[in-house]
């Protein structure tokens, strides 16, 4: 649980906080919102920029989420996530004094991404640990 909330609190630290723009913000952009419809790049989410550094600021939160959640509940968990990714561009597009006024589709996409690559990595360690632990378990029953 600590892990998952101290996630979901580095994705609000980074992305619904001021951005370097916010103190010079002047009146057009104080008026001024852009809705940016796209797809992610897939060749950019091997190199370091916006859209790589938002998959891997989300990728923790799935990977808490794939640790501790059991495979039933994935489906729900995944769909959640779609909604916090969704959540964070909208509040960055409505609060205008953060400075991050813009609604872009593809970094709605990029945080899903992130979270769900994120539960895949999480669930395939809890499934080692388990294995692991079975098999210590299977060691001290029979000495």
């Amino acid at each position: 649980m600590f892990f998952w909330m101290a996630s979901v609190s580095v994705v609000i630290a980074a992305t619904v906080t001021p951005s370097g723009h916010a103190p010079g913000l002047n009146d057009g952009l104080t008026t001024t919102r852009v809705w940016a419809w796209s797809f992610p790049a897939p060749g950019a989410l091997f190199s370091v920029n916006w859209q790589s550094m938002n998959l891997l600021l989300f990728a923790p939160l799935g990977v808490a989420s794939g640790l501790f959640l059991r495979f039933r509940h994935i489906v729900g968990a995944a769909s959640i996530a779609a909604l916090l990714s969704l959540a964070v561009e909208l509040v960055q597009y409505m609060v205008i004094p953060l400075g991050r006024a813009q609604f872009n589709s593809a970094t709605v996409v990029i945080g899903w991404v992130g979270i769900v690559v994120g539960m895949l990595v999480g669930r395939l360690v809890a499934s080692q640990i388990r294995k692991t632990k079975q098999k210590g378990d299977q060691g001290q029953l029979q000495s």
